[in-house]
């Protein structure tokens, strides 16, 4: 009964949220051109409040809540009021130096830079440099992988949730991490909403503090090289342009879109 409530509970929020971003057109167009509210962050960020004041599930302190809290502001205010150009850190940081110009791209770079110090400082003295350089890397990862539905979606069971399942004790925690990523699945699998940049950078935030709360250092250091390379590629190359000349995962990549 308790585990039926929860999952009804966590639906209410995904459709009521999705329901309002659409009211105020809080939306942008996917790839295939169609208006999609970004209103998944807004209910992450619900779930996490009401999970920090009432349940305490995941075990967040107040300095991590308010870490996870401002990434997914410098996140929303990103997709509120920034310009699909420039992009990348190299497009932002250009721009500011031609022209002077602060992008809301730049201002969420920045952002991240000084409150994954601050966190770190308060939070981390041993292996400090590995948890400063995943604070800092982890959101924007994410966030670089959010091009297509579903795709972060299976990075984040893979390296997020899995792992969490496998090093941490607390079954409560991954009972409810599983409900909240299947009604999210399907949500986006029908194009019901997105993450959104603030969705993207809050789930690289949360899965942050989780890697570093949770996993042994060594897979902290293998997490750190996997998110340096994806920040490599979208710089150099692009990840798209990866995963359409890689066969299988692009098999994987397409897997449950719905296009």
């Amino acid at each position: 009964m308790e585990l039926f409530l929860t999952t009804f509970v966590i639906i209410v929020i995904f459709i009521t949220i999705t329901f309002f971003f659409n009211k105020m057109q809080l939306h942008v167009r996917n790839y295939q051109g169609k208006l999609v509210p970004y209103s998944f962050g807004c209910v992450f960020i619900v779930l996490l409040m009401i999970d920090s004041f009432y349940f305490n599930l995941l075990r967040l302190n107040v300095a991590g809540v308010a870490f996870i809290g401002i990434v997914w502001a410098l996140g929303f205010i990103d997709d509120k009021y920034g310009s699909p150009y420039p992009k990348g850190i190299k497009g932002h940081t250009k721009l500011f130096i031609e022209e002077g110009k602060v992008s809301t791209g730049l201002l969420k770079a920045v952002g991240i830079v000084i409150t994954a110090t601050v966190y770190t400082l308060i939070s981390y003295q041993d292996d400090w440099l590995v948890a400063l350089l995943l604070l800092i890397l982890m959101p924007h990862t994410v966030n670089l992988l959010d091009t297509k539905p579903l795709r972060v979606w299976k990075v984040m069971i893979l390296l997020f949730v899995l792992p969490t399942a496998l090093f941490s004790l607390n079954y409560e925690m991954i009972l409810l991490l599983f409900i909240v990523f299947i009604v999210w699945g399907i949500q986006e699998a029908f194009t019901k909403g997105m993450l959104g940049d603030n969705g993207a950078m809050l789930l690289g935030a949360l899965w942050g503090i989780m890697t570093l709360q949770y996993y042994p250092i060594a897979i902290q250091i293998g997490i750190l090289l996997f998110v340096c390379c994806i920040t490599w590629l979208a710089e150099k190359i692009s990840i798209q342009k990866w995963v359409e000349k890689t066969p299988v995962i692009r098999s994987i990549d397409i897997l449950g879109r719905l296009e």
